[in-house]
């Protein structure tokens, strides 16, 4: 995956859902984008979505073309290729001897239903840049399920006539582990064991998942102005040696539930148990025979809250109450409303 020290992503390398994590400026948007653009001009069938959360960073992209110089200044070969926008819709737009060929979409996954006209027959990808945001972004809730239904809408049933998926690209650093996309898609407990193991690479036959790495370049930037000065251990962490810096004190993956007690359940996803030792511990998973709160019911989650989150707040701030991952503890914290 390297050339000359940046990240080279070929598609041959790819499968239906692809996520890759890695630092700023380690090639990883140059690539990908560099390789949709490519498909898109040999094959009028090989459109591309760039999504990225909302529409006024798509807007901000669009006005300066940030995406489209990078390549316009280190390959040649490239038409020019810009964004414009064209009944409504942004578009990745390139010249060829004087004629423009829409070759894919730059898109906002909180306005994508405002998208006019556009049948997505010819879309093969969808790539979903800084899926997960940085600190102090505001994002909307229940991104998985809006991404979802996105990609729904896009890939429609061509499974069903003997046609490829439309191939999923997340790229994102390691700003934060915990992704509703990620929980929603089955893979977040795949990505907290590979960074607990630290493992850079999973893949089966329709994910990939990598920690992108470059020795050579990180070396190279670690030495520069700003990390050569800064004091913030946690920022380094990312942007240099790409891993998360999610709190893993209250986290226990696995442990001997003889003689501990279930009481209740959370949507029906996750128990609460009293451990032999009198702390508190969230499993995901439901047990049977236990009171289940519906947290999407009003009633319920009220009578919830009312009746548990105090008991558990002191749990929580005393460090008496665990959880099997940092999904189900951030799940939890959620309900709870700490």
């Amino acid at each position: 995956m390297m050339d000359h020290g940046y990240i080279d992503i070929k598609d041959d390398q790819l499968k239906n859902l692809n996520i890759f994590f890695g630092g700023r400026g380690i090639g990883k948007t140059f690539s990908i984008l560099k390789h949709r653009c490519i498909n898109a001009l040999h094959d009028q069938d090989q459109k591309f979505i760039w999504l990225r959360d909302s529409n006024e960073v798509v807007k901000k992209i669009a006005a300066g073309n940030s995406l489209t110089r990078p390549i316009e200044l280190t390959d040649n070969l490239f038409p020019h290729i810009t964004i414009k926008k064209i009944e409504g819709n942004y578009c990745f737009v390139a010249n060829i001897e004087e004629h423009e060929k829409t070759i894919g979409y730059l898109m906002a996954l909180s306005t994508f239903h405002n998208a006019r006209g556009i049948s997505y027959e010819d879309v093969s990808c969808i790539v979903w840049d800084e899926f997960i945001p940085e600190e102090g972004t505001l994002t909307k809730k229940n991104q998985g399920s809006i991404f979802l239904n996105m990609y729904e809408s896009v890939n429609r049933n061509r499974e069903l006539d003997g046609k490829d998926p439309v191939k999923i690209i997340f790229l994102s650093n390691t700003n934060d582990i915990y992704s509703d996309v990620l929980a929603d898609l089955g893979v977040s407990s795949i990505i907290e064991q590979m960074q607990a193991d630290k493992i850079d690479h999973y893949e089966n036959d329709d994910i990939l998942i990598e920690f992108l790495s470059s020795a050579a370049f990180y070396e190279k930037k670690k030495n520069t102005f700003i990390y050569r000065i800064n004091q913030n251990n946690k920022f380094n962490s990312m942007a240099l040696d790409n891993n998360f810096n999610n709190s893993m004190s209250l986290i226990k993956r696995k442990v001997q539930l003889k003689g501990s007690k279930g009481l209740l359940t959370v949507d029906n996803a996750y128990t609460l148990i009293e451990m032999p030792d009198n702390t508190l511990y969230f499993k995901k998973g439901a047990w049977k025979d236990l009171i289940n709160y519906d947290m999407d019911n009003d009633q319920e989650a009220i009578l919830f809250r009312l009746l548990f989150t105090d008991k558990l707040r002191l749990q929580y701030i005393a460090g008496n109450m665990f959880f099997d991952s940092i999904y189900t503890q951030r799940k939890i914290l959620d309900y709870a409303r700490f």
